[in-house]
């Protein structure tokens, strides 16, 4: 079991818990990523069309959060969340994955860009990310696959050297998924995880809030 902390500006801090949440807060212009205080939490957010859906709340700042449906993984729904600041700035957010989607920031002329890689639907997004557990070959030859666009990243974020760690005296075998080494929690890390989301919002800032459960022995994990 694993707690993830991520804040702005700082450093990607694990440790044990009992699970995983990310929460993603926008206020005025400012976007950050953060984890909240309980011990067994911690914290995530990310480009869908622009428009409002019945889930939206929104208030006289010009703050909103809302989300659309955008299919479903296995036998759970998967939706797309859509962040806008007062100031223009919108993030869309998937609680597949926690996949940060887009970021449209705009200019000083009020025009959007994406600043973000990522891919335009939700099939794109689990057809990359299990390529390698399904023996699946995405996209066609020539293209980049296993891009781990805009995701949580667990259990272990970066390369675990050979595929296996030693413990306790005790050699455990991971997914060889780059190479000889296992890369970002194998084949079926917490990018493929469908999290259970929650909204919040205030006068001054819209959240949302990515929850999950890991016991110990979950793929990718010792087991």
């Amino acid at each position: 079991m694993m707690h993830i902390h991520r804040v702005m500006r700082r450093p990607l801090a694990v440790a044990t818990a009992g699970a995983a949440a990310a929460l993603l807060t926008i206020g005025g212009s400012v976007a950050a990523v953060a984890a909240p205080k309980a011990h067994h939490r911690s914290g995530k957010t990310r480009h869908a069309a622009p428009h409002r859906s019945r889930h939206d709340a929104s208030s006289s700042s010009g703050l909103s959060i809302g989300s659309v449906p955008w299919g479903s993984v296995g036998a759970k729904s998967v939706n797309l969340y859509t962040l806008r600041s007062k100031t223009g700035m919108i993030v869309k957010i998937t609680n597949y994955g926690g996949v940060v989607q887009s970021i449209l920031v705009p200019n000083a002329k009020g025009t959007l860009t994406n600043v973000a890689l990522g891919f335009p639907t939700l099939a794109d997004y689990v057809a990359d990310f299990t390529q390698g557990a399904k023996k699946t070959p995405f996209p066609a030859a020539g293209g980049s696959g296993d891009t781990f666009f805009g995701a949580i990243i667990g259990r272990y974020a970066n390369r675990i050297a050979n595929a296996s760690i030693d413990l306790n005296g005790k050699t455990y075998r991971l997914d060889a998924n780059n190479g000889v080494n296992t890369l970002h929690g194998g084949y079926l890390g917490w990018n493929t995880v469908v999290w259970t989301p929650s909204t919040s919002s205030t006068r001054r800032s819209v959240s949302l809030t990515l929850t999950s459960t890991f016991p110990r022995g979950r793929a990718a994990w010792p087991r």
